[in-house]
């Protein structure tokens, strides 16, 4: 059993959305929620507010490992 805590906006529910969409492999889901959702607001404006190149474009890494 695992438990999450933590303060309003801390990231439970992304933790969790960030499993499912790993466990799934569903590309689908990606594109249902849309690339905005899954990314830190200010990171994407910096981004559209800066230069535009592709060295800095956000990036997320998920990790999942069962044992």
């Amino acid at each position: 059993m695992n438990i999450l805590i933590g303060d309003n906006e801390a990231g439970k529910s992304s933790v969790l959305l960030a499993l499912d969409l790993v466990l799934s492999g569903s590309r689908g889901k990606v594109e249902t929620l849309g690339i905005e959702t899954l990314l830190n607001a200010r990171c994407v404006e910096r981004f559209l507010t800066g230069k535009k190149k592709f060295e800095d474009l956000p990036i997320m890494y998920v990790e999942v490992f069962l044992n």
